[in-house]
């Protein structure tokens, strides 16, 4: 169990430098075309680490309690994702205060619950408080749904072409997202049951596509004067979930019983 996640870790990492070099070297940045080798090298990569962290994921075996304990680890980077998405949210709603459309109101009103959301989950795993993050289970569900509406938004309003690999996977990117806090607020408000190989999955494929594919992306975009504002901090803050996520699937590795643990490296 071990092995396979820290090999999904490590092969994340590769992939995240491949996609530094790639951006600066061999990727057209005015038109995020591909100028040296095919997309489907690309692709072929992402599908790669994408499929092994889910693979490493699935054996990972036992319930979620250990994630309703005091985790300052985790609580760091749960903090972060939600100071950057309630600043998503504060900064979108001053910038459109002039001329408020219904689908930025929307989009406003979704990113700061979820900021909202983390912080409490946040504070919650730092302080190692007995009850739920929040009591009410709406409140974790209407902070995931933020990302059913990014990847809605992106199809309806950023449509592209497969040549170009930013804009497509930053769709994966949101799903991913979306998959992994799901996975979260089954394994907090549903506890009992065995679930710590979706959150572990998800965590680990938050990583590679939010973390390690995303931040070369959003660093090579900010320095080209691309990205500002409220788009900013959304991608910081999906880069906060994916290190959220390596988190947690470490805690599922240290939590999964040694006896399942030897069977499954064996």
């Amino acid at each position: 169990m071990k092995r396979w996640v820290g090999f999904s870790l490590l092969l994340s990492v590769l992939l995240g430098a491949a996609r530094w070099a790639d951006l600066l070297l061999w990727t057209d940045s005015a038109t995020g075309l591909c100028t040296v080798g095919s997309v489907w090298w690309r692709y072929g990569g992402l599908a790669l680490a994408s499929a092994f962290a889910l693979l490493a994921g699935r054996k990972a075996g036992g319930s979620a309690e250990p994630l309703l304990c005091r985790r300052p680890a985790a609580g760091v980077p749960a903090l972060m994702a939600g100071v950057l998405f309630g600043l998503t949210g504060a900064q979108r709603l001053l910038l459109s205060v002039a001329s408020p459309g219904v689908g930025t109101l929307l989009r406003t009103v979704l990113e700061l619950l979820c900021g909202g959301w983390l912080l409490c989950l946040g504070w919650f795993w730092l302080a190692g408080e007995k009850s739920r993050p929040t009591r009410k289970i709406g409140w974790a569900i209407a902070g995931s749904i933020l990302f059913y509406w990014t990847v809605l938004e992106r199809f309806m309003l950023n449509s592209s072409s497969w040549h170009r690999v930013g804009p497509t996977a930053a769709v994966w990117q949101q799903l991913t997202a979306l998959l992994f806090l799901a996975a979260l607020v089954r394994a907090l408000y549903l506890p009992g049951q065995p679930k710590l190989g979706a959150v572990c999955g998800s965590g680990l494929l938050a990583f590679c596509l939010c973390l390690c594919w995303g931040l070369p992306q959003a660093a090579v975009r900010w320095a080209a004067g691309e990205l500002s504002g409220p788009a900013l901090w959304f991608e910081l803050g999906l880069c906060a979930v994916g290190a959220l996520g390596a988190v947690c699937a470490i805690v599922c590795i240290k939590n999964t019983p040694k006896a399942e643990n030897a069977r499954q490296d064996g």
